[in-house]
């Protein structure tokens, strides 16, 4: 009971709240941006993107780093994990010293040590191989064994079930629709693209199409937001001084109703810009929430219809 409790334990989101499959190993994800019925992964550094009509097969939450209570609590073999292998490169690229690169890994076997001020114990790993896509049991494992450190693994992650919903009647609206993220043990389950997400998704790609609306789906205070970036009318993008536009929504009866929570930057933050966690990781200004419209987002875009109308509209417009 003690290990499903802290299975299912929650974590707030990376500043880079996503990863996806990229040549063979997982990488970054600043954001998602959808704009005219595609949606475009940007990598870290704006190194390069990728861009897709439909929803992405390889792409999740991005795991948290391992420490030394999830050896004692969570690690354990048949736990599937992400791993900084050096061997999964060299076998791609044929390179003598190749960067390490992060890939999929189940736990065979663990070596355990005591822990006296860091975990040194050894955790045996089999690499996937010929992964496919997220959900799929397509995955194999490799026959041969690598060992790694505790520094050397990071916990795969998954969407809480439940977003967090609009509520136009109370006095401080919630600007996020995701609030956490939950550790996973089976890398098939992580895929993020399902559910209420791929529902919200659709919902901006439609708007997108229609109203001309464009949308980042990224981390801001280690939330993840709908920022609006543009709409037909008028230009819902505030980042002359430092404004953000969100969308988030409230079902009821399969009708997604939008809402519109503008944020401010706070005065501590604002004059610094980013700031850095204890890990030198870049994080995003501190925010504020200025004001909660609910009818605004109705006035803007004209959107709260069903979603099943919506896609008929989808599908007569690609037709």
């Amino acid at each position: 009971m003690k290990r499903k409790r802290l299975h299912e334990s929650r974590h707030p989101f990376n500043a880079l709240p996503f990863e996806a499959l990229c040549c063979g190993s997982w990488q970054s994800v600043e954001l998602l941006q959808i704009r005219d019925g595609a949606m475009t992964v940007h990598f870290v550094d704006s190194h390069h993107s990728i861009e897709e009509n439909g929803p992405f097969s390889n792409i999740r939450v991005k795991s948290r780093k391992a420490t030394l209570s999830d050896c004692t609590c969570f690690l354990r073999p048949g736990v599937d994990v992400c791993v900084l292998s050096s061997s999964e490169r060299a076998k791609n690229t044929g390179e003598g010293n190749p960067e390490p690169v992060w890939v999929d890994a189940k736990i065979s076997s663990i070596k355990r040590k005591p822990h006296v001020s860091h975990c040194s114990c050894q955790f045996f790993v089999n690499l996937y191989v010929n992964q496919g896509r997220l959900g799929s049991e397509r995955a194999t494992l490799s026959k041969e064994t690598e060992a790694v450190g505790i520094n050397e693994i990071s916990i795969v992650q998954k969407l809480d079930n439940d977003p967090c919903e609009a509520d136009n009647n109370q006095q401080e609206a919630q600007f996020y629709r995701w609030e956490c993220c939950v550790d996973c043990s089976l890398v098939q389950r992580s895929k993020l693209f399902k559910g209420r997400f791929s529902a919200d998704l659709t919902w901006l790609l439609v708007a997108s199409v229609l109203r001309q609306v464009e949308f980042d789906v990224r981390a801001v205070q280690n939330k993840i937001v709908y920022q609006i970036l543009g709409g037909e009318k008028e230009q819902c993008s505030l980042k002359s001084d430092n404004r953000i536009n969100c969308v988030t929504f409230k079902v009821k009866d399969s009708i997604l109703t939008p809402f519109v929570v503008q944020l401010v930057p706070t005065d501590a933050c604002s004059e610094t810009g980013h700031i850095s966690d204890t890990n030198g990781t870049k994080q995003s200004p501190c925010y504020d929430v200025a004001k909660f419209a609910g009818g605004q987002s109705a006035k803007m875009y004209s959107l709260s219809a069903s979603l099943p109308v919506m896609l008929q509209q989808r599908q007569r417009l690609a037709g």
